[in-house]
């Protein structure tokens, strides 16, 4: 179990230019901390940014005082000033990957009518996903009422997944379709068709 010592000192030793190194006694031992270990960490990063900038921006704000008790409960009062604040603020990696993935086949889950609607609710890979729809001629045969749509229609087009590491570390996913080429209806009279046969 890590104590509220050790926390206040983990944070003095974040907050600080000391070494890059930190080593905390736990009951199972000592663990030794790499500064680098935290540079990687986004949340953690954005959670400085934040307390660096306000500090910062503010015109009332002169330094912040960092206040703990050491292994022999004695009380330390460190003072970190504006101009070492401004040094742990970091820019945060745009972790932004880009694949396009061509000629695919996606399924209609849900209708879409409008042209305005560009949100489709499609099934690919076995999953319902939204996907953005970025296909400017293709929309516009929608709005002209040349072409309409049911559940069960496919289209083949070309998508691009958009992957992004969030704060926490986690990866969102987000689908754009940026071409659509076909539209074959008689993919849904088909798929009909065999459902009957195993029914």
């Amino acid at each position: 179990m890590v104590t509220k010592e050790v926390i206040a000192q983990l944070i003095f030793w974040l907050f600080t230019a000391g070494s890059d190194t930190y080593t905390v006694q736990t009951q199972t031992g000592p663990v030794t901390i790499q500064r680098a270990e935290f540079d990687k960490n986004k949340a953690l990063q954005d959670s400085v940014n934040k307390i660096a900038s306000t500090v910062v921006n503010s015109d009332k704000i002169t330094n912040m005082s960092l206040c703990y008790k050491d292994a022999n409960h004695q009380e330390v009062t460190i003072q970190i000033n504006k101009k070492q604040m401004t040094g742990l603020i970091k820019e945060i990696d745009d972790s932004t990957s880009c694949y396009d993935i061509p000629r695919v086949t996606v399924q209609i889950v849900s209708p879409t009518l409008e042209a305005k609607s560009v949100q489709w609710k499609v099934r690919y890979e076995g999953k319902v996903r939204p996907m953005k729809m970025n296909d400017i001629a293709f929309l516009t045969l929608i709005d002209h009422r040349d072409i309409s749509f049911r559940k069960g229609d496919v289209l083949i087009c070309d998508i691009q997944l958009l992957e992004t590491i969030e704060l926490d570390g986690s990866v969102k996913q987000k689908y754009i379709i940026t071409k659509v080429y076909d539209w074959p209806h008689y993919h849904r009279l088909e798929e009909t068709k065999e459902q009957d046969l195993f029914e």
